[in-house]
């Protein structure tokens, strides 16, 4: 751990930085470029068509799953059919051949996806996989699935960009929503400038934003609030940050949920 005093040496953050979190999550704008330029390139049977569909359906766990929590939530006033977030080994009966369905698993072998997978596909549904690799990968080489790669090599957690991206393109592409070229050119722009100014780790707290909030919350518990349409995703994504990286407990509330119960409590 730190000493608070030494929180701005680049040297003294990389000394216990042993898994290079840092440089990885430095690397987000070019993460969601290579995301975009990807799925843009990755063509679909002629038999996906928007026509088919009336609900979007997305299944894993942890760092796999999150992309599809922040679709949810980004899409919530623009697309026209549900959109559902699965963390189970089993699925929904209204999963069907009118599903488009993401199944989602950084490593390829997370159990409970490849659980889930086998059912989607019993009910029909059509599937994209996105993966490194793994068993998931080599399933959808047997089953003729169509699968979006990930490159290897980083921990599942930070592979955000991918889980986000790529199936925002693919859903741009299929034609349940708009083109996301301009917005997605829009967010890469501003994480960039970001990651060279306001994020820059050579700024001390409290101008740096993400210093100066990790000085207040260190060695507390944190609960984190966020609205429910918009943010809901960059709430949960933020909670398993904490969990993770920091190995910390803390919990995730929404507006205008808390307003009723836990207000009183």
């Amino acid at each position: 751990r730190l000493k608070m005093k030494s929180q701005y040496d680049i040297n003294n953050i990389r000394g216990v930085d042993k898994s290079d979190m840092l440089d990885i999550l430095l690397d987000l704008p070019r993460q969601c470029q290579r995301a975009q330029e990807t799925a843009n390139s990755f063509k679909l049977p002629g038999d996906y068509s928007v026509k088919r569909f009336d609900k979007v359906f997305f299944t894993g766990l942890g760092g796999s799953a999150i992309g599809g929590d922040i679709v949810k939530a980004y899409l919530s006033r623009q697309i026209g059919v549900p959109v559902i977030v699965n963390r189970n080994y089993d699925v929904p009966a209204f999963v069907d051949k009118n599903t488009l369905s993401f199944v989602c698993s950084y490593s390829g072998q997370t159990e409970e996806t490849l659980s889930a997978y086998k059912q989607i596909k019993q009910k029909g549904s059509k599937i994209i996989m996105i993966t490194s690799g793994g068993a998931l990968a080599g399933i959808s080489r047997k089953d003729n699935i169509p699968c979006i790669l990930i490159p290897k090599g980083i921990p599942p957690r930070t592979a955000i960009g991918y889980m986000f991206v790529m199936p925002l393109v693919a859903l741009s592409n299929i034609g349940l929503i708009k083109n996301q070229d301009k917005n997605l050119k829009e967010a890469i722009n501003v994480l960039n400038d970001l990651k060279e100014n306001a994020l820059n780790t050579c700024i001390p707290s409290p101008k740096n934003i993400a210093k100066d909030i990790a000085s207040k919350i260190f060695g507390k518990f944190v609960i984190i609030y966020g609205a429910d349409d918009f943010l809901s995703g960059v709430v949960t994504r933020w909670r398993q940050e904490l969990e993770e990286n920091s190995k910390t407990l803390c919990m995730e509330r929404v507006f205008p949920e808390m307003n009723h119960n836990e207000i009183t409590g």
